[in-house]
């Protein structure tokens, strides 16, 4: 019979010594927050042949510029916004090694 057995009794020593066991190791790390999927969007060839999609009231164009994959994010402007005067400022992509690459940096670009 253990030191613990003896002056808790059995039950409480045993419930002693799960808390103690729980205490002493570390705590959990926290847990990173999850990145949002990126959504399954439909890609569709432009005029000129490079891939395109549109996501929430904007264009993505993925183009290949000198051997790296770039990507074109454009507000999609109605006949009221242009009768209105209003213009677009595209965003453009670095360049990539890949089409993938340059299709998920222009989404993570929108979330």
């Amino acid at each position: 019979m253990g030191w613990l057995d003896a002056l808790l009794g059995k039950k409480n020593a045993k419930t002693f010594k799960k808390v103690q066991k729980a205490i002493s190791q570390p705590p959990p790390a926290p847990k990173k927050p999850a990145r949002p999927a990126l959504p399954k969007l439909e890609w569709h060839k432009s005029d000129k042949g490079n891939d395109t999609t549109e996501f929430e009231g904007m264009r993505i164009t993925i183009f290949k510029q000198d051997d790296e994959w770039n990507y074109c994010i454009a507000e999609i402007l109605d006949e009221e916004d242009i009768a209105d005067g209003l213009e677009d400022d595209p965003e453009f992509g670095d360049g990539y090694p890949t089409k993938a690459a340059a299709k998920k940096a222009a989404l993570e670009e929108l979330i």
